[in-house]
């Protein structure tokens, strides 16, 4: 039997083109478009988290669990250290 893949899930592109701050629609209302290119990657990690949580859902089998198990590790990776110290998270094991 072979493994089972999550599908992944690809960040929409910005609305604006790049190098467009602000845009002035209408009758001179300012609107700040927000720079989502900073947490692609990171949006992008969440995004194949659900998608893999979703496929484990379905087929509830030992494999597709353990690709959400591996995928939230390595979100905890990257966002716990910025919430406190990765020694008391039990990040600081080698791999």
């Amino acid at each position: 039997m072979r493994p089972r893949r999550c599908t992944r899930l690809v960040p929409l592109p910005r609305a604006a083109p790049p190098g467009a701050e602000t845009a002035r629609p209408g009758r001179g209302v300012l609107v700040r478009l927000p720079d989502l290119s900073a947490d692609a990657a990171r949006n992008a990690a969440w995004d194949d988290l659900l998608a893999c949580a979703d496929w484990a859902w379905t087929f509830r089998d030992p494999d597709s669990l353990s690709a959400v198990g591996i995928r939230l590790l390595q979100l905890a990776r990257d966002v716990l250290p910025e919430w406190g110290d990765a020694e008391t998270a039990g990040l600081d094991h080698e791999s």
